[in-house]
């Protein structure tokens, strides 16, 4: 299996590498279109999506007790520079008619968390990571403005999913060159879970891998390859489909398909796919009712999603509902401001769960905050997703598919970890949504605006 991985990777990689290399002029002609302020912006926002990281693997603890090492200084430094961004961007820019709705609950979310940090085992931890999100959030106001202005809504979303791009091939390089520390050892089919490297766990590598897939197959089933070439877009698919295999993260291959059946059912091309995906189902199916097994290469894919765990294991989502119930209780002990922000991780107890994790460190308070956030950031989504048509503006409409599959995937990932309740990329990846929708429903709201203007005539 080791044999089998290794080629895997290696070919990924390389194809994914080389494609990269030929697609560097598309990349340079989709930021010549962009001017100076919306550049400046997505450089900050690339530094800060590489201060986190550099963060990925870091003994937090470390940093609970006053030790500051260099990448923690490094991600501080990328911080301070998000914030020194916001005030030179927010210079002649009408930002605060942009405070509301989703991004004003992340600012709050933020406040809030500053506020119950004193409470918090890990308060100076918990008041930089409270601090943070405040200047995320900021920092996504000001990007409204400037990228409705230019016409560039998805210029952050498309830098987000860039960086799970680079952290793909990332990971595909240290599976190959530095196996004992990507490999985690496990029972289940190929003996091992690819984790990521930087550090990052399976699980969360496999979410990367799927948001990449399913951005790369909604630019394959709509032809849409204005940022990039098509042999670009088919690398990306391989390089993803082969972590998300090696990974093995369960909640993330479901989070994939869910995604692939809303978007085949807009994309004819992509039905094909679907139907073989389905056609292979039923005659795993048909076979187990004729003669009441699965077979070998059935078998083999039981043991793939197992991972090694037993019955019971699985029956307790790996033994994420006993974490729940523990969670559920910690939370009745403080249910209204809760136990200071980000303190999960430091009173034993890790949810793995966004809602419970957040009910465990704000409590009601800040648990109705964070969960307003993301369902007006819900709703503005299927707003603008109905507003923009097929025929009035295919690119918008394809796009703001891949905008709905990534919220897919990354809702049902709150329910199995902890995604949007810290400055991670997961949030970054969810601010630049918020900024997207707003941007372009905004852009469009203006021409309407401008088409219902008379002219007097003589």
């Amino acid at each position: 299996m080791g044999q089998i991985a290794n080629a895997i990777l290696i070919i990924g990689a390389s194809f994914f590498a080389i494609s990269l290399l030929l697609n560097v002029g598309n990349f340079i002609k989709y930021l010549q279109s962009i001017r100076g302020s919306a550049k400046f912006l997505g450089l900050v926002w690339f530094i800060w999506l590489i201060g986190l990281g550099l963060w990925f693997g870091r003994d937090e603890p470390r940093v609970a007790l006053g030790i500051m090492d260099r990448s923690a200084l490094l991600q501080v430094m990328s911080v301070v520079i998000g914030g020194i961004a916001f005030i030179v961007l927010s210079i002649n820019n009408a930002w605060v008619k942009n405070l509301r709705g989703p991004l004003l609950f992340l600012i709050l979310y933020g406040i809030y968390g500053v506020l119950t940090s004193p409470v918090s085992p890990a308060v100076y931890l918990s008041v930089f990571k409270a601090i943070s999100i405040v200047i995320l959030a900021l920092l996504g106001v000001v990007a409204v403005n400037i990228l409705r202005k230019q016409n560039h809504s998805e210029f952050l979303v498309e830098i987000s999913c860039f960086y799970f791009s680079i952290l793909l091939l990332l990971s595909a390089l240290g599976g190959v060159l530095v196996p004992h520390i990507t490999r985690k050892p496990n029972p289940g089919l190929f003996g091992f879970l690819l984790e990521g490297f930087p550090h990052l766990n399976s699980n969360s590598l496999s979410y990367i891998a799927a948001i990449v897939a399913i951005t790369a197959l909604c630019q394959y089933g709509s032809n849409n390859y204005k940022f990039s070439s098509k042999t670009y877009v088919i690398s990306k698919i391989i390089l993803a489909m082969s972590v998300l295999l090696l990974a093995q993260g369960r909640t993330a291959i479901i989070g994939l398909l869910l995604s692939f059946v809303m978007l085949s059912v807009y994309m004819p091309k992509l039905r094909y796919l679907l139907f073989m995906i389905f056609f292979a189902i039923l005659l795993g199916y048909a076979n187990y009712a004729i003669t009441g097994n699965l077979g070998d290469g059935f078998g083999t894919v039981e043991a793939y999603l197992r991972r090694g765990a037993t019955e019971k294991s699985l029956a307790s989502m790996s033994g994420r509902t006993d974490a729940w119930s523990i969670g559920w209780e910690s939370f009745l002990k403080a249910p209204g401001i809760g136990h200071g922000f980000y303190s999960s991780n430091f009173i034993g107890i890790a949810a793995h769960n966004s809602y419970i994790n957040v009910l465990i460190d704000c409590g009601m308070i800040g648990f109705s905050i964070w969960f307003a956030m993301l369902a007006s950031t819900l709703n503005r989504c299927l707003f603008v997703i109905n507003r923009w048509s097929k025929n009035e503006d295919f690119d918008r409409y394809t796009f703001n598919l891949q905008i709905g599959s990534i919220l897919i995937i990354q809702f049902l990932r709150t329910i199995t970890g902890s995604d949007i309740t810290v400055n991670s990329y997961s949030l970054i990846l969810f601010t630049s949504i918020i900024v997207y929708v707003y941007s372009v429903d905004t852009m469009k709201c203006a021409t309407e605006k401008t088409d219902l203007v008379q002219y007097p005539t003589n």
